[in-house]
């Protein structure tokens, strides 16, 4: 795996406006804030050879499995939209909206070690260039 500075990955790759916001939001209101000290979030882009992948990672407070499953199901699986957990399914579905179906998201966090959200986006999907607001609109 290579890691490339941030800036090369997300100046070319496409995205949808406000699609990394409620990720950052969210690891800072629901793991950072609840710790005393020390919390850290961090955003790695980088190029596998059939993918591009976005991490944010943090070190706060975690997320039992069980909550982790309710979040998937919610997030990841509402026909008709959520009633909660709105901003990672607003983060999937406009992600899903530009790359269709190939575009994943894994949710994976342990309590007291952190969570982690990976995006990935097949490298032959990929679209590149300056993102036109209409286009992150679907």
């Amino acid at each position: 795996m290579s890691t490339f500075p941030i800036g090369i990955i997300l100046e070319s790759l496409r995205l949808p406006f406000f699609s990394l916001q409620p990720l950052v939001e969210n690891s800072i209101e629901h793991g950072i804030l609840h710790m005393s000290a020390g919390g850290r979030v961090l955003l790695r882009c980088y190029r596998l050879p059939a993918q591009y992948c976005i991490e944010l990672e943090d070190n706060g407070t975690g997320i039992a499995e069980e909550t982790i499953t309710h979040i998937r199901q919610a997030a990841f699986s509402s026909a008709n939209g959520p009633r909660e957990h709105v901003g990672l399914y607003n983060c999937y579905n406009r992600l899903r909206l530009m790359y269709g179906e190939a575009v994943s998201f894994c949710l994976e966090s342990r309590p007291g070690a952190g969570t982690r959200v990976r995006i990935t986006i097949p490298a032959d999907r990929a679209l590149f260039g300056v993102c036109q607001p209409e286009e992150s609109r679907g």
